[in-house]
């Protein structure tokens, strides 16, 4: 199936990607409340029961880009990742359908990239099928790099609302 056009998708991509910007709750109170296992470490992982090696592979992959704005930004940036199965992802979010990553925040300086335990389903995967990817190899790459996407809109925010002098 080819989509009809770039608007659209690039319109439904935007949409799928806004950052949650208004969130009442502290979302790393919100996960420890939710008896998650982690991983500590330079980026926290809080993960679904059984999903443990995808919490290692996503963590050591999205250390590298923390080590990065930290050593670029000359500042602590400590993000986080949460990698939920649907009953979670259901628990935690609640507005979101399964699989569209996007950034929680805690605070500016410790926002929570929220990604899928399967990155092989989802809206986010459905859609990347749709575009063209169709390998579930290909879909996987797509979805979990999304996080770092994710990690900018904080960055972006921190940085953006800091020099406006908004406090935050």
């Amino acid at each position: 199936m080819r989509p009809h056009g770039a608007l659209p998708v690039a319109i439904l991509l935007l949409t799928l990607c806004q950052p949650a910007l208004a969130q009442e709750r502290n979302a790393i109170d919100v996960l420890r409340g939710m008896s998650l296992d982690s991983l500590g470490g330079i980026v926290t992982v809080y993960y679904s029961d059984g999903y443990v090696d995808r919490a290692r592979r996503l963590q050591q992959r999205y250390a590298g880009a923390v080590e990065f704005y930290r050593d670029t930004l000359a500042e602590e940036f400590q993000g986080g990742l949460a990698v939920l199965d649907p009953e979670d992802w259901g628990a935690f979010t609640n507005s979101r359908p399964y699989g569209q990553p996007h950034m929680a925040f805690s605070s500016w300086s410790r926002p929570v990239a929220v990604l899928p335990a399967t990155s092989s389903e989802g809206v986010m995967a459905d859609l990347v099928r749709r575009l063209g990817l169709g390998r579930d190899d290909e879909v996987t790459a797509y979805v979990d790099v999304i996080g770092f996407h994710e990690f900018g809109h904080a960055l972006v925010g921190k940085y953006f609302y800091r020099d406006l002098g908004t406090g935050r």
